[in-house]
């Protein structure tokens, strides 16, 4: 049954209690805990005392202390010391020596927490003497880019995240989890590459790690690309190779149709067979069982085209595939790999959502999404599902919406509101690591962790970049800065 939370003031309750002392406490349907005194008040720490006296007939959970210095009435959203789930009908205490900064006033009560309500005791009120500063023993690992998460081991830490503050050097840091002696820091953003202690400030005070971390930034530029500067063309990814083609060059001419092989090994360049259908942009390319694809986009006369080519790396060969059947528009539609088989959307012209299945070359119509009126210019396939980023012309909000596609039920639903507003124009996505890394601005990533479901804005590596092409590898990206021949490798430890 879902845990409900029920907020009980006793009032009165000393009274209730001191005529009642010598009598068998009646049973009830949920626990009675009493918070007695809050005493010796230190400069390192304060005492909690509560007394249970009603255990109730419901599964006890949890049981323990809550404090808080801005509210009025602690929960266990607030400062909290777990006891365990095994209270019995006797005083219970708890020295606090962490977390109290000195001179505020601080709020307190006792709670017990059952399978079906959360029980709070009475209030009492202190003013807080100090508490002992945090102290960092270990961390690890003693590396890593923006995003990864770093564990901190020591003492006198804190149960509420906003109650840390974590710098890499001068670099701030977001607590992702904590509790009294472990916390979860995610690595921040950083220009350069830096080895620094790490700084922990709780209650004001301040701890220094006596080894150092190094700090990593990901981006490395590699060889220029020989194709030349060039804008929207169609890319895809086979083992350690990349492979790209067409798209638009200097002045808007259509780029030759020149099929361009990288190696991520030896990070060389090399041409391979053209591509035999017409010179286009905003074409899609995906891979799939060890071939590409390419095909649909437009001319510079917005010709559209619907063909469809496989590139076979084997043999250094193209061959012509069925057409799309659908409709299209002048905006690239959203596209992403599962299980062996292409879906692919157009949230511009008919709302259609379709698959191909590389094995019997065929296209078909699958079930629509429901999700008229939405506007999606980039997507991602992780573990099984698709994921559409919502554009900022159809949410009309600084923040934006994250949709989940289920490809055994064909349904969608919302999972996530992102805090940035999307600009469809800035580039595509790209997925490592756990991480879905999405274009909101010029010179900069949103780095979504799609486990722990955190986000951190990453730099790109210049302030003007959005991407051409990208070739995603099992361990690192590939990216070509848009309208130039510049390649930089990502690369997150």
């Amino acid at each position: 049954m879902k845990t409900k939370l029920i907020y009980i003031t006793f009032l009165l309750v000393l009274t209730f209690y001191s005529c009642k002392k010598d009598a068998d406490p009646e049973p009830t349907d949920y626990p009675f805990v009493l918070l007695s005194e809050v005493n010796d008040i230190t400069s390192d720490g304060a005492t909690f005392n509560a007394n249970i006296t009603n255990l109730g007939n419901q599964k006890i959970l949890d049981y323990g202390f809550v404090w808080d210095d801005s509210i009025s009435k602690p929960t266990i959203n607030s400062k909290i010391e777990s006891l365990g789930n095994n209270p019995s009908l006797e005083k219970f205490s708890y020295r606090v020596n962490n977390d109290l900064e000195k001179g505020k006033h601080f709020n307190v009560r006792a709670y017990i927490k059952t399978d079906k309500v959360i029980v709070y005791s009475n209030i009492r009120s202190f003013i807080s003497k100090g508490c002992l500063p945090p102290v960092i023993n270990k961390f690890y690992p003693d590396s890593g880019s923006a995003g990864r998460i770093i564990t901190i081991i020591g003492n006198n830490f804190s149960s509420k995240s906003s109650s840390i503050k974590i710098y890499f050097g001068a670099i701030h840091a977001n607590v992702i989890k904590c509790n009294s002696d472990t916390i979860l820091v995610q690595c921040p953003n950083t220009l350069q590459t830096i080895i620094t202690n790490i700084i922990l400030e709780v209650a004001s005070q301040q701890s220094l790690s006596q080894s150092k971390f190094k700090l990593i930034y990901p981006w490395t530029q590699l060889q220029n690309f020989p194709g030349g500067a060039s804008d929207y063309s169609s890319s895809f990814t086979i083992g350690s190779k990349g492979y790209v083609c067409l798209g638009t060059g200097s002045f808007n001419n259509l780029s030759p149709k020149t099929l361009w092989e990288y190696d991520k090994i030896t990070d060389n360049w090399n041409p391979r067979i053209e591509f035999p259908g017409h010179q286009r942009y905003n074409a899609i390319g995906f891979s799939m069982l060890g071939k590409g694809y390419v095909g649909l986009g437009y001319d510079n006369s917005y010709l559209l085209y619907k063909d469809l080519y496989e590139y076979d790396p084997a043999v250094d060969l193209w061959i012509k595939k069925a057409d799309f059947p659908g409709n299209l528009s002048y905006f690239k539609p959203i596209s992403f790999v599962i299980n062996n088989k292409l879906f692919l959307y157009s949230s511009q012209i008919g709302c259609e959502l379709w698959m191909y299945d590389p094995l019997k070359d065929q296209w078909s119509l699958q079930p629509s999404l429901e999700i008229n009126g939405k506007w999606f210019y980039i997507s991602y396939a992780y573990n099984g599902f698709g994921y559409l980023l919502e554009d900022e012309l159809s949410s009309n909000t600084t923040n934006t919406q994250l949709w989940e596609f289920n490809p055994l039920e064909y349904t969608v639903k919302k999972v996530a509101t992102l805090a940035f507003q999307y600009i469809y124009w800035t580039g595509d996505c790209f997925v490592l690591h756990d991480f879905a890394y999405l274009p909101h601005n010029y010179g900069s990533y949103f780095q979504y962790n799609l486990v722990m479901k955190s986000c951190l804005n990453l730099s790109a590596p210049t302030s003007d970049f959005y991407s051409n092409f990208i070739f995603q590898f099992d361990d690192k990206i590939v990216v070509n800065k848009s309208k130039s021949n510049l390649v930089y490798e990502f690369c997150p430890k």
